[in-house]
């Protein structure tokens, strides 16, 4: 009964996940498997490389779309197979959930599909509605951070949905009616072909602007983004975002600076969404040269760089059209990640996800260690998010590396959230990693052959104090625990 099957089938693929749901760690959402059928359900609108002409006919809609039978066959095998594998791993016939996006269910011979996966696996098939999509998608979104108060955006193949979300003690908080917006990448991406660009956009402002007056933000949350973060938070999600995360990574990648390739979590002020949109616009007019400029980016597949031209305009078309965001984080939260939070009770979910990572290597008199730090610290004037979060983590993990080669320990502690043990902790955002890395490098003395690893790490965190903190937390911890090795 802890453990859980989810099976996803989206237009472009099968994902498949088993997850532990042990109440110690539900909240982290620990993966014993997962594997990903990369396959077109309608195969390949686009190819690569880009046919222009091609790609100036509308593809079929969407409602008129039907799978291939020999599309049907491979994933009723898959479906087979992901039954066998859940069996493998102990998991109830009754805990092995697949459900399907809307784009699937409005095939026309999605029936025949459904009855032969059954037929194959005696497994049924869920077809999740745009507006159950969008429900999951919040939860999931709000299972990737520990607390979220913004908007909510995801852009997929036939559609995007705009909501807003608010998580502060467990409870979330999400718009009843989220706008479903008929501006998904396979759609934009032959308008933009077809159409006047100015007209295009004006349409896509006009519709993005309607759409947000839809949602009807509460006014609470509206002014306090405005008074305290001077613009909204948007919480992205969907391939669309997720390839356009992927660019900006990319970027930064390049140029050997940005220590984390993982887009969970990854977060940009807007003004570095603003500088990419700017160099980007002249290409919107030809995004065939755009598509070619992209291609070979980092975790962006020929796939993809034929949609990047689409999703750029849009995000282009976002950024005129919302109130003022004063960041974009980015969300690898989905189907699995929201059905396992929906299930989730309140006092999982209101957990820390870095306390629960870290609290398995906790010492045990962790508690007393982290009120001798506290006694030495001026606590009006500690930030919140280092008291309550960074030290507890830091304590937890401050003697894994007891066993480690000296010259090795610091090194290996300033990894441990990006290569180490809590590496694949979910609900970590870049800046919590780079933290904890930074503070437990601190705690084994700071010492590491290659310096510009730690003014590296320190990209990840939006204030300098922030990570003076933690360094201060870290020599604290190297002291206390140097005199109390004992744990």
């Amino acid at each position: 009964k802890n453990i859980i099957g989810i099976v996803d089938i989206a237009s472009n693929g099968l994902r498949v996940s088993i997850t532990s749901l042990n109440p110690e760690t539900a909240r982290i959402m620990p993966i014993l498997f997962q594997d990903r059928l990369a396959i077109s359900v309608f195969e390949e609108t686009h190819s690569k490389p880009v046919d222009e002409e091609a790609v100036r006919c509308s593809p079929e809609p969407f409602a008129e779309r039907t799978i291939p039978n020999h599309v049907i066959n491979e994933l009723s095998h898959a479906m087979a197979r992901c039954k066998l594998v859940c069996t493998d791993f102990g998991v109830d016939p009754s805990n092995i959930k697949v459900v399907a996006a809307e784009i699937v269910g409005r095939a026309v011979n999605f029936k025949d599909f459904s009855d032969c996966v059954y037929e194959t696996s005696k497994l049924r098939i869920e077809v999740l509605s745009c507006i159950e999509e969008s429900t999951i998608g919040v939860l999931g979104v709000a299972s990737s951070f520990h607390d979220i108060t913004g908007l909510y955006i995801d852009l997929g193949v036939a559609s995007a949905q705009l909501s807003w979300a608010q998580n502060n003690t467990g409870e979330i908080s999400m718009c009843e009616k989220p706008a479903v917006l008929d501006f998904g990448t396979d759609n934009l991406i032959q308008r933009l072909y077809k159409e006047d660009y100015n007209e295009l956009r004006a349409e896509t402002i006009k519709i993005i602007k309607d759409a947000f007056a839809a949602i009807n933000v509460p006014s609470q949350i509206v002014s306090d983004c405005m008074k305290d973060l001077q613009g909204f938070k948007l919480y992205a999600s969907g391939g669309g975002f997720r390839s356009f995360g992927s660019l900006m990574l990319s970027d930064q990648l390049k140029s050997d600076e940005y220590p984390m390739q993982i887009i969970n979590g990854f977060a940009c002020t807007a003004d570095r969404v603003k500088r990419l949109l700017d160099m980007a616009a002249t290409g919107l007019n030809d995004p065939r040269t755009m598509t070619e400029q992209i291609d070979q980016k980092f975790r962006v597949s020929g796939r993809i760089a034929v949609q990047l031209p689409a999703v750029i305009f849009f995000i282009s078309c976002l950024w005129e059209a919302l109130p003022p965001v004063s960041k974009i984080l980015f969300s690898q939260g989905g189907v699995r990640e929201g059905h396992i939070f929906k299930t989730l009770p309140r006092d999982i979910r209101v957990q820390d996800p870095i306390i629960t990572a870290t609290k398995a290597f906790a010492p045990r008199d962790a508690e007393i260690y982290s009120q001798i730090v506290l006694e030495a610290l001026p606590l009006d004037h500690v930030p919140p998010l280092i008291k309550n979060r960074i030290l507890p983590a830091l304590v937890n993990m401050s003697f894994y590396h007891t066993c480690f080669a000296k010259e090795s320990q610091a090194i290996s502690a300033l990894v441990v959230a990006t290569t180490g043990p809590i590496a694949a902790t979910h609900g970590l955002s870049h800046e919590i990693r780079a933290l904890v890395g930074i503070g437990l490098c601190e705690r084994w003395g700071g010492e590491i052959a290659d310096t510009s690893m730690k003014r590296r790490m320190r990209l990840c965190i939006t204030e300098p104090m922030i990570a003076w903190w933690a360094t201060c937390l870290g020599k604290l911890l190297y002291l206390i625990c140097t005199i109390y090795p004992a744990g």
